[in-house]
């Protein structure tokens, strides 16, 4: 084989991006380098053809194809991230999403966790993907679609770290503070912000500090960020995990922010072709624990018996708190069903009230499990507003059940929301 030969099929990987390639090839002999070049389509005198040899290379040695990565989050499930980031990429979307696992029930600032890598605050990326994986394992888990309330302004940790950023995060110090973190900015200088937290990261875990003292060290410099009129950081993710980047926004204040709502794909009902919205179930777990035979007209309340569900009768006034609540900004309108539209589920002469969405087709329909397993014909539904532009007085009281919660603290310094009453003991 020619020499001038030899160095063609090592540029030409090298040009592929194939780390070793000079390496990989010296371990070829001349005879294989030629076949490998013939099989490629590859003549003596040019690089066309390289990609076919790809996948005929020797591997290398596993030491050295393996770069050293991150203990990767117990709590996030990788290889559900890995798996969805091939089916449906979100990414440069223009929108933002949060994977929590389990609901959350307020926004609230100071959102703490030790295992935030760039300090706290409320992560948010434009990745479904990335958001599906963070909800966990578990059924409960939840990701919201994440809406702007105002123009937020946020740092990006791509920028360089320039000298008058040095001088302005020693005067925001002040000598006291300064003597007392664990890092001087100083050593990052011409270096990405992102390059930064990353290595104070990565120099305090070698110093064996414990995740929540290294999670204060990084919030150093978002409070720094944050005294200077900057609403949050946003950096490119994906690098520490070794999944495909994403663009992730940071909120210092979430609560004042943004808001958000739940996010997810509607669920197709096989036997009746019935498309409900993901908010169906959501506002079902909403409104039938607080529905109770107090809310009931007299001529709903007679028609009872025993065993009936604890919806029965009380479909207009879960739906306006449905329309009220989600529906109204969502697209979605009422609609009702009469007797003769649902002969097999409505006594003669009532009416059926449900919230449907003309341009999707979705569903919500709060009281549904009155119905048991009959068929409700939605398609037949007729479009209709509500008596009334505000709430009626049983919608109203719907609402207020569901919003009448006291904010306990935790020690850790979370939220959780707890009902001011029992439903069973104190409505029923």
């Amino acid at each position: 084989m020619p020499v001038q030969a030899l160095p063609l099929v090592a540029s030409g990987l090298a040009a592929l991006g194939i780390g070793g390639a000079q390496q990989a090839t010296e371990n070829l002999s001349p005879e294989q380098k030629l076949e490998l070049l013939k099989q490629a389509g590859q003549t003596l005198t040019g690089t066309s053809g390289i990609m076919a040899m790809k996948d005929k290379l020797p591997e290398k040695k596993k030491e050295e194809e393996e770069e050293k990565k991150p203990e990767p989050d117990p709590d996030i499930d990788l290889p559900d991230i890995l798996k969805k980031d091939e089916e449906e990429d979100t990414r440069g979307g223009g929108k933002q999403y949060h994977g929590a696992k389990g609901e959350i029930q307020r926004l609230v600032d100071g959102y703490y966790n030790n295992k935030n890598y760039y300090g706290n605050g409320f992560y948010t990326t434009d990745a479904l993907d990335i958001a599906e994986g963070y909800k966990g394992k578990k059924d409960k888990g939840v990701v919201y679609e994440v809406l702007e309330k105002k123009e937020n302004k946020l740092f990006d940790l791509e920028n360089k770290i320039t000298k008058k950023n040095i001088e302005d995060f020693e005067n925001y110090l002040g000598p006291s503070l300064s003597e007392s973190i664990n890092f001087d900015l100083n050593n990052f200088k011409g270096k990405s912000w992102k390059d930064a937290y990353d290595e104070i990261r990565d120099d305090l875990i070698s110093e064996d500090m414990t995740a929540n003292d290294i999670t204060d060290e990084l919030d150093i410099i978002n409070e720094f960020f944050a005294k200077n009129g900057y609403d949050g950081i946003t950096y490119e993710g994906g690098k520490l995990t070794g999944v495909k980047p994403h663009s992730v926004k940071q909120y210092f204040y979430p609560e004042e922010s943004v808001e958000i709502k739940q996010f997810g794909k509607p669920v197709m009902e096989e036997s009746t072709g019935t498309l409900y919205s993901p908010q169906d179930s959501v506002l079902k777990e909403k409104i039938r624990p607080v529905l109770s035979k107090d809310l009931l007209k007299p001529k709903y309340l007679a028609k009872l018996e025993e065993d009936s569900d604890i919806s029965c009768g009380q479909c207009y006034a879960a739906s306006e708190a449905a329309f009220h609540t989600y529906g109204k900004e969502n697209g979605f309108t009422s609609a009702y069903l009469t007797s003769k539209d649902f002969p097999e589920g409505l006594p003669e002469g009532d009416t059926h009230w449900f919230l449907r969405n003309k341009k999707t087709g979705e569903i919500i329909d709060p009281t549904a499990e009155q119905f048991g397993d009959t068929p409700i014909p939605y398609d037949k539904g007729k479009g209709a507003g509500f008596l009334t532009k505000e709430p009626s007085k049983a919608a109203q009281t719907i609402i207020d059940r569901i919003n009448q919660k006291k904010i306990v603290k935790k020690a850790y310094g979370g939220f959780i929301d707890k009902p001011l009453y029992d439903t069973k003991k104190d409505i029923f």
